[in-house]
């Protein structure tokens, strides 16, 4: 869990700019430090215990500075860093900054760190790094608590329904998708797992890395908030030779026929329409599947035609951005 974001920024414009971005915000401020360098405003080093001038950008504190000596082309070269590293947790925290030796130093100790890009520090060096911000009036805490959560390795909260969280997949849920696709009628009309579970959690953990983080969506894993368990998967995906999105969903046994698929696939339709943007989402279901059909009309989906796709026959339903059910799902931020 996210509990400290912290910027290091070298650059006093741009620590300006993140000392407004903090003031703007509603809620949360209380976990964002913000440190910078040691200067008063004609560029001289304050000396310790004094606020320098820019106040509130430095959250009322000195950061405190070391020197490191480096060579750079035969030449010595001093670069200063925070050494305040030690009171932020580091799993919990990430880091955000300018400056590319901070961020190589961060790197060295595992910290998840993100570059903060501005004109004039295009020569850092910041190899290696996953994320980048630009512009940092145009960020959320939401944005930054969703970049530590694929770095550190945990899935994103897409949205909640009424008694339902939709949640990215974990390695964790496979052994449950072998619970719930052990009922023969669940495969009946979707491809199976692979046999060997070890296969399914290579396959999952590919997916995770590639799939949720390049698109940022994907299939995801249905938990039930009463028990915690999980009960299906649903979610958005592109079929291959298909220009719209396509939206897919299992639900076990026990839980179908009480309203769960409809309850979880308008909330997911309605994200797709209002979060990701998307202007069409399409279905394909194979013939005599009459429960999915039910589902399809129910969703508010118009039957447009019939497809062919690796030598199956489908019937195709579609529905247009504005005409998304109207469902309980709420999307979360996490």
């Amino acid at each position: 869990m996210l509990k400290k974001i912290v910027f290091l920024i070298w650059n006093e414009p741009l620590l300006e700019r993140a000392a407004e971005w903090k003031r703007k915000l509603k809620t949360g401020s209380e976990n964002i430090h913000i440190w910078g360098r040691c200067v008063g405003k004609d560029g001289s080093r304050t000396e310790d215990g004094e606020k320098p001038e820019s106040g509130e950008a430095w959250d009322g504190r000195n950061v405190q500075l070391e020197e490191k000596e480096e060579e750079r082309g035969g030449e010595d070269d001093k670069e200063e860093r925070p050494r305040c590293l030690e009171e932020y947790e580091k799993d919990s925290t990430l880091f955000v900054t300018d400056k590319g030796v901070i961020l190589q130093e961060l790197k060295k100790t595992g910290r998840y760190i993100i570059a903060l890009l501005y004109e004039g520090n295009e020569q850092e060096d910041f190899s290696g790094v996953s994320y980048a911000v630009t512009d940092i009036e145009e960020m959320s805490t939401d944005s930054f608590d969703q970049a530590y959560r694929r770095m550190a390795g945990l899935p994103w909260t897409v949205l909640e329904t009424q008694r339902c969280m939709v949640r990215e997949t974990t390695l964790a849920d496979v052994d449950e998708f072998y619970r719930i696709y052990a009922e023969p009628s669940i495969t009946y009309y979707m491809d199976p797992l692979y046999e060997e579970p070890e296969q399914e959690k290579a396959y999952a953990q590919e997916y995770i890395e590639k799939i949720y983080g390049f698109y940022g969506y994907g299939m995801w894993s249905i938990v039930q908030k009463e028990s915690g368990r999980v009960i299906g998967r649903a979610g958005l995906s592109w079929r291959e030779g298909f220009d719209i999105p396509e939206i897919g969903f299992v639900i076990e046994v026990p839980c179908q026929g009480t309203g769960y698929a409809y309850e979880v696939c308008s909330a997911i339709v309605r994200y797709g329409m209002e979060e990701l943007g998307f202007q069409r989402i399409q279905a394909l279901v194979e013939p005599g599947n009459e429960s999915s059909i039910r589902l399809c009309r129910k969703l508010g989906m118009e039957w447009t035609d019939r497809v062919e796709d690796r030598e199956k026959v489908y019937e195709r339903f579609v529905i247009d951005s504005g005409k998304a059910g109207d469902g309980t799902g709420q999307r979360q931020k996490s």
